[in-house]
């Protein structure tokens, strides 16, 4: 399972972006008239202080960056210790239940 979905994302990540799309014939249009539909209540950018706008450190903002990869593995790793735990209770509780024979 982890070789493919290492493989769907080296798909992604390396073969998608080196390929030459300009062959598609892309739809020349301005769709800016969209952005007026929208009202700016709706964004909620006025709930967000301006004072909340400062800049990272570069460090942080790499780690921060590798948190969409580190945390779901981190999930994965905790439910299947958890799992094994289960198991490992289930069996032993199995065992020590007396065999009607």
């Amino acid at each position: 399972m982890l070789a493919g979905i290492l493989g769907v994302g080296a798909i992604f990540a390396f073969l998608i972006p080196n390929i030459d799309w300009s062959w598609i014939p892309w739809p020349s249009l301005d769709l800016s008239w969209l952005r007026d539909l929208w009202p700016d209540w709706l964004t909620l950018r006025w709930l967000w202080p301006s004072w909340l706008h400062f800049n990272l450190p570069d460090w942080l903002r790499q780690v921060l960056a590798c948190m969409k990869w580190v945390v779901p593995i981190v999930v994965a790793i905790a439910v299947s210790f958890n799992e094994v735990r289960r198991r490992r209770l289930r069996k032993i509780s199995r065992q020590e239940q007396p065999q009607d024979e």
